[in-house]
C-alpha cells in the first residue's frame, strides 16, 4: 500500500490537463466558427448591396453613364477614369439609408450607416463602360487599393456594353 499513496493525486491532476486540454480545443472551435459566420454575413449582405448596384446599373440609360462621366469633369475618351465616389450607405440589415443620387464627391454616410457601396466608370470607347464598385463595412478602413484584400470589403467589376 506504501506505493499507492498520491496516485489519486496524481490520476486526478492528469485528468484535469486532459478536461482542460479538451475545454481549450472547443473554446478555439466555437471562436472560429463565430468568426467564420461574422465574415459570411458581411459578404453575404455584401454580394446584396453589390448586386442591388449591377442591377441599376444594367438598366440606367447609356447617356446618365455619359452624364455621370463629364460630371466629374471626365472626358469620354478611353482610360479616363472618374473618381471613386460614395454611391450609397445601407444599415447592418442591408436597408439602404440614403443614396448620392448626383455622385456628389463630398458624400458622406450618416453615423447610423453600417455599409457604403463605392462607384467608379472608367469609359472605354465605342459606349463602352466599365464599371467597378465595391462595398464596404464603414469600421473597415477599405479603400480603392485593398478593396479585393480584405474580408470587410467585397469588390466587384462590372463591363458595361451598349
Amino acid at each position: 500500500m506504501r506505493g499507492q499513496r498520491g496516485a489519486m493525486l496524481i490520476e486526478l491532476m492528469v485528468a484535469g490537463v486532459i478536461v482542460l486540454v479538451a475545454l481549450l480545443g472547443f473554446v478555439s472551435s466555437l471562436n472560429e466558427a463565430s468568426h467564420a459566420n461574422a465574415v459570411g454575413h458581411r459578404r453575404t449582405v455584401a454580394s446584396h448591396l453589390r448586386t442591388a448596384l449591377i442591377d441599376r446599373m444594367a438598366v440606367m440609360p447609356r447617356d446618365q453613364i455619359d452624364s455621370l462621366v463629364t460630371s466629374f469633369g471626365g472626358s469620354l475618351a478611353p482610360a479616363t477614369a472618374t473618381p471613386w465616389v460614395v454611391d450609397s450607405c445601407y444599415d447592418v440589415g442591408a436597408q439602404q439609408l440614403t443614396s448620392n443620387t448626383g455622385l456628389n464627391a463630398a458624400f458622406a454616410c450618416g453615423t447610423d450607416a453600417r455599409y457604403r457601396s463605392w462607384l467608379q466608370v472608367v469609359p472605354g470607347g465605342n459606349r463602352t463602360w466599365m464599371v467597378s464598385t465595391y462595398t464596404e463595412r464603414i469600421d473597415s478602413g477599405c479603400t480603392s487599393a485593398n478593396r479585393y484584400a480584405s474580408l470587410y470589403c467585397v469588390a466587384a467589376d462590372l463591363l458595361l456594353t451598349d
